[in-house]
């Protein structure tokens, strides 16, 4: 039964969220204009951030994005 099984972790997709579900959040909140509002962040490294995401080699850069989101 479910009850006697051992916990069993699940993956977030959080690229796939990222680059098309919540695309519309990532486009509003770390654009350059709001980024320079905010004046919270470096614009260059989230850019970097960015194209990292979208890259065929996006590392960990889904869950920092998300960091920077949250």
């Amino acid at each position: 039964t479910v009850f006697n099984r051992p916990k069993k972790g699940f993956e977030v997709p959080l690229q796939r969220w990222l680059r098309y579900d919540l695309h519309h959040l990532v486009n509003k909140y770390l654009n350059n204009d709001f980024l320079n509002q905010q004046n919270i962040f470096t614009i260059s490294e989230v850019q970097v951030l960015l194209n990292q995401l979208h890259s065929n080699n996006p590392s960990d850069a889904a869950a920092r994005v998300w960091g920077l989101l949250t």
